[in-house]
Formats: C-alpha cells, sequence, structure tokens
C-alpha cells in the first residue's frame, strides 16, 4: 500500500466549500490521486511556492479572497506552464467570464461537477 501512495499523481484543488472539497478529494483518491485542498487563493499561492509542483489543478473562480483565474494566471506566469489546470464554476455564463481572457484554462467544469469527466480529465492530462 505504501508503495501506491508513494506514486499517486499530486493534484491541486483550489475549492473554498468545505463540503464540495471533500466529495472531490474522496473520489480523487480512489482514482489514485494525491490531492492538496487549499481553501483560498492565497492558500494555493503559498502552496505552489512552497509544495512540490503538482501534475495538475482544479481551481474553483469563487474564492474568498480572489478570483481562481489568478490562481491560474500565477500557476502559467511563476510556477509551471505545463501543469494542466481546470477551472470549475457554479456560475452558467461560465465560459463568457472576462476574467479567462486573461490566462484560458486547459478544461471548464460547471458545477455541479460531473466526477467522471474530471477524472478522464485529469487520467488525460497526468
Amino acid at each position: 500500500m505504501a508503495a501506491a501512495a508513494a506514486t499517486a499523481v499530486k493534484l491541486l484543488l483550489v475549492e473554498d466549500d468545505a463540503d464540495a472539497s471533500e466529495a472531490i478529494t474522496r473520489v480523487l483518491r480512489k482514482s489514485g490521486f494525491e490531492v492538496e485542498w487549499c481553501s483560498s487563493a492565497g492558500a494555493a499561492l503559498v502552496e505552489l511556492e512552497t509544495g512540490p509542483k503538482p501534475a495538475a489543478a482544479i481551481i474553483d473562480l469563487g474564492l474568498p479572497d480572489a478570483t481562481g483565474d489568478l490562481v491560474l494566471w500565477r500557476i502559467r506566469r511563476d510556477y509551471a506552464r505545463d501543469v494542466p489546470v481546470a477551472v470549475i464554476s457554479g456560475r452558467p455564463d461560465l465560459l463568457a467570464r472576462p476574467e479567462l481572457q486573461r490566462e484560458v484554462p486547459d478544461a471548464v467544469f460547471p458545477k455541479p461537477l460531473d466526477l467522471k469527466a474530471v477524472v478522464a480529465w485529469l487520467k488525460s492530462v497526468t
């Protein structure tokens, strides 16, 4: 079992809703991923600066301290342009949001999340 944990692919999940994060994390871990959860943009930026580089990131756009596109932009500008990033949001106009024009995500998933689609995307990019 320890060998499986050592080879798990690390993901960054940035979601301020603890219940949603718990549900997403549970599914991702069952799918073989290691999940680092951050509940704010600030916490995500600290994790990116101090932790190991994630293989991919899932970022909610509605965060308490900033919009998720800031985290996306900082990943691409300061950390690693090659990290695949998906954004998630409960807003129906997700694709038309002007903040996504600054940096386009690799994938977009509306809430409520189709976690099978999220896992399939993650497996295809990691």
